[in-house]
């Protein structure tokens, strides 16, 4: 295929460096699916911490984000991208793309904060809400909440659901050696994983 006609889309996936957490886990599973995406037409660029290593794959070029202040005051030393997918509503935008993917996972500091700490919050949210193409969230409840918070000027809100890895078929876990277990009326069981956010 021609690439002057292959589509590049660059994926932040900077919540690598917390992969105990939520949003770490998110980015790990992005980062295994579009690589083996059998598409050609597209081609992904992983902008990822920089402490992770590099993703060798043929449709995956991987750029480490050494210094986040020259990347803000820089942008142009990010590659030039047709689609930018911010996969969480912490990311930031960098440069602009002519396509803006923007997720929003939970409006949890609505609740959590107050004041103008708050306020901050949402107006960085309808900031990059104002640059979107289009906007994801993960649940139903969730676009709801972004509807009634925020003002989508007749953009698009798509649900898509996080998707579910089963843990029994997990590498290592098939002989139970790790299982998650959940509490019942007569026993209590706990996990042997740990989860640590740094």
């Amino acid at each position: 295929m021609n690439k002057a006609k292959r589509k590049n889309i660059l994926i932040d996936l900077s919540d690598l460096k917390h992969p105990n957490c939520g949003f770490g886990q998110i980015a790990i599973n992005y980062s295994k699916r579009f690589a083996n995406l059998p598409i050609e037409g597209l081609h992904f660029f992983y902008l990822l911490p920089n402490c992770y290593p590099k993703i060798h794959s043929k449709n995956v070029t991987s750029v480490l984000v050494r210094n986040r202040k020259i990347r803000k005051w820089f942008p142009f030393t990010l590659p030039k991208v047709d689609i930018w997918h911010s996969v969480n509503q912490y990311n930031k935008l960098y440069r602009q793309s002519p396509k803006f993917i923007f997720t929003i996972h939970d409006l949890n500091f609505l609740f959590e904060q107050e004041g103008q700490k708050r306020q901050e919050f949402l107006q960085r949210i309808q900031q990059k809400i104002d640059k979107a193409t289009i906007i994801t969230t993960i649940s139903h409840y969730v676009a709801d909440e972004i509807k009634k918070y925020t003002n989508l000027n007749g953009k698009e809100i798509r649900v898509i659901y996080n998707g579910v890895e089963r843990i029994d078929q997990q590498e290592g876990n098939r002989n139970l050696q790790q299982v998650v277990l959940f509490s019942s009326l007569s026993e209590k069981y706990v996990s042997k994983r740990t989860s640590t956010c740094w």
